[in-house]
């Protein structure tokens, strides 16, 4: 359990995901600044927010895995 709290925290931690977060964070101000609301969600929906966000995660950590 613990391990896996360690793990956690060094994925949360990664740069690359730390870029990651930055990225989708001006993202979303964009585009809720440009486009209106319904847009926006439509985006999120068609992109699938939870997908892009597991997808990264899942592969920051198995690069981290690899390179213990």
């Amino acid at each position: 359990m613990r391990l896996i709290y360690t793990l956690n925290m060094k994925v949360l931690n990664h740069p690359i995901w730390y870029a990651h977060q930055v990225i989708w964070s001006i993202l979303y101000v964009v585009m809720l600044r440009v486009a209106e609301c319904r847009l926006f969600l439509v985006f999120v929906y068609v992109t699938g927010w939870q997908t892009i966000h597991y997808f990264c995660r899942t592969l920051y950590t198995f690069s981290l895995r690899r390179s213990l």
